[in-house]
């Protein structure tokens, strides 16, 4: 389920086939070049990030695909076991305010600067002004 979009692409909260809930910034600008940009920067600077966050995260460049994941994963299995059920709640609700507190403004501001950027180059490529 996704709860939050922009430039950047979107925040998800998923359950995975591997027993897990993931909390995720979905990194998909439409343009690959651009998802693989965003996801570098922020790559290279994921100790100060991880640190700011208090956990570590799970840094999916997905080669394969268009888009880049960011992601927190907490082991889930439900069947018949409501205190997990209650811990897994208190996990996703604390995660996504800390992960929407430290990467959103971020996430929004730099994939917008570097959709501008890709825009500009494209009209001086061209040989049209803007």
């Amino acid at each position: 389920m996704w709860f939050r979009g922009g430039p950047f692409g979107y925040f998800a909260l998923s359950f995975t086939r591997e027993h897990k809930l993931r909390l995720e910034a979905y990194i998909d600008t439409e343009n690959r070049e651009l998802n693989e940009s965003l996801f570098d920067e922020l790559y290279a600077a994921r100790a100060a990030w991880e640190g700011e966050l208090g956990y570590p995260l799970v840094w999916e460049r997905l080669d394969n695909a268009r888009a880049c994941r960011i992601a927190t994963y907490h082991d889930f299995w439900l069947p018949g076991n409501e205190a997990q059920a209650d811990d897994a709640a208190d996990w996703a609700a604390g995660s996504i305010v800390s992960t929407l507190r430290v990467l959103e403004q971020p996430l929004r501001r730099r994939a917008a600067e570097l959709r501008k950027q890709a825009e500009l180059n494209a009209r001086a490529g061209s040989g049209t002004a803007g």
